[in-house]
């Protein structure tokens, strides 16, 4: 009996060419987008204040309202992927986000603004995730982790073009200009995108549609040898499905602590820098082109901390290396509340906290995704992305706590690199654990005396 030839093993073969970078564009504008309009609150907020001459913690919920929005999206939407596909989620999802950001220029009280940025957060929601997906699915496996976090990176780098936009277009044209702007263009990428990109090859191998398969493959890989009957064939290792349980069990527990830790304390030190860095400053008397010059190069540093970060993590131990980073990002916090008067040392501490802050993160999501066995993977990266989404609003919250107990900047921020600090506390506690190599070697040894495949 003659095996039909695996879809990956076919995919890993390939060069990368003119379709898709093509694709990866596509892809590319589209996260982008999603962090152009994720983070637009932050750059817009001092000016909603003064326009609609409210108090700043009058914001709080709004911050909040549209990362509860993104955490839903993604848990109820994206799954939904599975089923019918990568592209029409990531048409719908992304054409959604651009009416909803359109509305929001129209809103005229807190209230409307907070269920604008909900609705928005929802939709935005199933773009990030499924975009990454379909980026995988047609990428050779050899690149495919650099090209993910690069991926991944556009999201940072839409944020910071997006509050490059906001520094630009607010004083001329208002804050309204810019949900404008921030509506239209992923509105239109969504509609142009199903002539631009192909489903995901690996759920239509899955799904049994040959014909899709091979205009899919021909359309990115058009200069490649496809099978003549294109008998492509995708072949995933079976997991058994374990309860969340698992996660604590075999020495687990610990180290689940920590990636949790990790996880909640980083994204909490982010969305606190992302969402309040510029009304904190304007409140400390910082003139508000500086203030929002300030933001976009936290999001720059992120950007750059991504690349760097990226291509470093094949020379580095990434547990120690993260350790280093997150060290220097607690410095960098600390010191900002202390630059205020020093315009030039101010943007200097924003965009290393922003390199390695926002930088950061993907590597965090590499420890989450290496340490735990190919069985509970999946469990193990979900649960620590969830729990870190309860810290990017409790960061987003904080700013409102730290403004009614009117602390001087100087005491907020030290208090502020404290999740950074505790981040690398928690980083060195988890490179004394047993790598998840080891202990899935103890696991794979146990399990094969009992006859199972676990993979």
């Amino acid at each position: 009996m003659t095996t039909k030839p695996s879809v990956s093993a076919w995919l890993d073969a390939q060069p990368l060419g003119p379709p898709l970078w093509a694709l990866y564009a596509a892809l590319s504008l589209l996260v982008a987008f999603d962090g152009f309009d994720a983070q637009v609150i932050g750059f817009v907020a001092p000016a909603i204040v003064e326009d609609w001459g409210i108090r700043p913690v009058a914001l709080a919920p709004v911050f909040a309202a549209g990362l509860f929005g993104m955490a839903i999206g993604a848990l109820s939407v994206s799954p939904i992927a599975d089923r019918i596909g990568r592209r029409p989620i990531l048409v719908g999802a992304g054409a959604a986000f651009g009416i909803c950001v359109l509305i929001t220029s129209f809103v005229r009280s807190v209230d409307e603004l907070l269920l604008m940025r909900f609705l928005t957060g929802f939709a935005l929601g199933g773009v990030f995730p499924n975009a990454l997906s379909l980026g995988a699915e047609f990428t050779p496996a050899r690149l495919r982790t650099k090209a993910v976090m690069l991926l991944a990176g556009c999201f940072t780098l839409g944020a910071a073009i997006g509050g490059a936009c906001a520094t630009a277009i607010i004083p001329i044209a208002g804050w309204r200009s810019r949900f404008l702007i921030g509506g239209f263009a992923p509105l239109i990428i969504s509609l142009l995108l199903p002539f631009w990109v192909p489903e995901s090859i690996k759920f239509l191998a899955l799904k049994g549609a040959k014909a899709k398969l091979a205009f899919g493959l021909n359309r990115i890989f058009p200069h490649a040898a496809t099978p003549a009957d294109e008998r492509l064939e995708i072949y995933e290792p079976s997991r058994v499905s374990l309860p969340i349980a698992h996660l604590f069990r075999e020495g687990r527990g610990w180290p689940t602590i920590l990636i949790w830790t990790i996880s909640f304390a980083n994204l909490l030190e982010l969305y606190f820098l992302s969402n309040w860095l510029p009304t904190l400053l304007k409140g400390a008397h910082v003139p508000i082109k500086t203030a929002l010059l300030a933001s976009t190069l936290l999001q720059v540093g992120g950007t750059i901390g991504t690349v760097l970060l990226a291509f470093m993590t094949g020379r580095f131990k990434l547990v120690w290396l993260l350790a280093i980073n997150f060290t220097v990002a607690a410095a960098a916090v600390f010191v900002i509340g202390f630059s205020v008067a020093a315009p030039a040392l101010l943007l200097l501490s924003v965009s290393i906290a922003g390199f390695c802050v926002g930088g950061g993160q993907p590597g965090n999501n590499a420890v989450n995704a290496g340490y735990y066995p190919t069985f509970i993977r999946a469990s193990g990266v979900g649960w620590a992305q969830g729990i870190g989404r309860f810290g990017s609003i409790a960061g987003s919250v904080l700013g409102g706590v730290f403004l009614q107990m009117h602390l001087s900047l100087n005491t907020l921020f030290m208090i502020a690199s404290a999740p950074s600090a505790i981040t690398v506390l928690a980083l060195i506690a988890l490179s004394k654990t047993p790598s998840w190599q080891t202990a899935y070697g103890v696991e794979r040894l146990a399990t094969d005396r009992n006859g199972a495949n676990i993979r």
